[in-house]
This record gives C-alpha cells, sequence and structure tokens, in this order.
C-alpha cells in the first residue's frame, strides 16, 4: 500500500507546524484536557488530530517558506504559543471562580484546613473548591463547552492568521478584564454561604458574651461544619444560572478576544 506524499514536503510539513503549535499551546493550558491526570502522548495526539482538522477546514494556513526570514519565524513560532495559551488561561477562569467561591465558604465553615491535592492546577485546595471545580467540570463537559473551544480556535485562524505576528491584534483588554469577572461570580456564589455563617458566629459571639460558662467554641465548630454542608446543599440550585452566564461570558471573551 503506498501513501500519496504532496509535492513539496517541506512546504506541508510547515503548513501544518504553525497550527500545530498554537493547538498543542492551548491543549497544554486547557483546564480539562491540559491536567496532570492526562498523560503526554494522549495530548500530543489530540493535538496533532485537532492541528488537521483545523488544517481542512480553517483558510489562512499557507505559509510560503521563500518569503520568511529566521527573525518573522520565531517571532511567528512566540506569537501561535501565546495565542494557545491565552485561550486556555481564559477558560481557566470559569473553574477558578469556582475554586474561589469554595475557598471562602471552606475559610468560613471552618474547613481550611482539609486540603487536597488540585489535579487542574498541581496544588492544595481545600476539600470544597475540589467539590465546586468537578462540579464546574462536569456541567462544563455536560454543555459541550469543549466543543465550543474547538470552534473558537478554527475561528481564530480566519481571523488571525498563522503566519501572523501582530502582537497588537489580540485584544488584551478583555483578558485581563476576566481576572475581575473571576472574582466577581466567585463572591456571588459564596455570599449567601457567608451571609448565612456571618449571622450563626455573631449569634455564637453573643451567646458567650450572655454565657461565658458554656464552651461554644467546641459546639460553633461542629454547627458551623454543619450548617455549612447544609448551605452547600441548598445553594446547589443557584449555582446553575451563575454558570451559565459566567460560561456565556466568558465565551463572549473569547471570540472578542480572537476578533
Amino acid at each position: 500500500m503506498m501513501i500519496n506524499l504532496p509535492n513539496d514536503l517541506p512546504q506541508f510539513v510547515f503548513n501544518m507546524m504553525m497550527p500545530f503549535i498554537r493547538v498543542s499551546a492551548m491543549i497544554m493550558a486547557l483546564p480539562i484536557i491540559g491536567t496532570q491526570l492526562v498523560p503526554a502522548k494522549v495530548k500530543l495526539i489530540l493535538s496533532f488530530a485537532l492541528t488537521l482538522v483545523v488544517v481542512n477546514v480553517s483558510k489562512n494556513i499557507e505559509i510560503s517558506l521563500s518569503d520568511i526570514s529566521m527573525l518573522s519565524l520565531v517571532l511567528m513560532i512566540i506569537y501561535q504559543i501565546i495565542i494557545g495559551v491565552l485561550f486556555g488561561l481564559i477558560i481557566h477562569t470559569i473553574f477558578q471562580a469556582f475554586v474561589i467561591a469554595g475557598q471562602i465558604i471552606a475559610m468560613q465553615m471552618g474547613l481550611g484546613f482539609a486540603q487536597l491535592v488540585d489535579p487542574q492546577n498541581g496544588v492544595s485546595v481545600p476539600a470544597v473548591s475540589q467539590f465546586y471545580m468537578m462540579m464546574a467540570t462536569l456541567l462544563y463537559l455536560a454543555m459541550n463547552g469543549h466543543l465550543y473551544v474547538v470552534s473558537a480556535l478554527i475561528e481564530s485562524f480566519n481571523v488571525i492568521p498563522a503566519n501572523s505576528f501582530d502582537f497588537k491584534s489580540f485584544s488584551y483588554t478583555d483578558i485581563l478584564q476576566l481576572g475581575s469577572v473571576m472574582f466577581s461570580y466567585g463572591l456571588k456564589i459564596a455570599l449567601p454561604a457567608i451571609v448565612a455563617l456571618l449571622v450563626t458566629n455573631v449569634a455564637f459571639g453573643v451567646m458567650t458574651k450572655a454565657a461565658p460558662q458554656f464552651n461554644l467554641f467546641t459546639i460553633g465548630f461542629s454547627i458551623s461544619m454543619v450548617l455549612g454542608i447544609a448551605l452547600i446543599w441548598i445553594t446547589l440550585a443557584f449555582v446553575l444560572p451563575l454558570f451559565q452566564e459566567l460560561t456565556e461570558n466568558v465565551h463572549t471573551t473569547l471570540f472578542q478576544a480572537v476578533g
């Protein structure tokens, strides 16, 4: 069985290289696929498969080798890496908002010391944050958010060609604004639990002042923990609308950044 190779093999390899760099950089930076739980071989195969899709679907892929200097080649490679990493960082804001919410709730209810290793980032986070992270991951996959990222990646090649290295064409302002969006939505998710636990702590303070002989520290710790777990269960019904709103905001920023 013979394999038909292109007539200009170096040109074909070069046309595949630039999209592969952008795709692989995005795969390494994505919050779900780019984690330490996914083997490097799987990431490499997935990057190559997405590159084949991009080359067959997108425009502005072909680059002439004769018109490119060494400096231009280096700048193009750096630019492709920056675009891919920014794609992953933008999607990270969705999940980090839930991590922030979990950390705030854990500190309020007294479970801040219960740490687990986060496979997304490789650092220790509270168990409540890990629970919210797993929930956000399942919700994002259920709403086909990963397919939305792939469509945005393909669209980025139509807007920002593979032979481009104009660093001003990418909207960095919209990306920086996602930092405030991440913290605001994290606070919105944790706000009901914050208010309820704050009222509980104030009540414990009044009881301690009125009856100093009671050991309210031991009782209050247990009550705060049980109340925090109950509040997490009750407020889960309000998480989905916030998750949808946050995801739409982040995806809109993603398309505006590449547009």
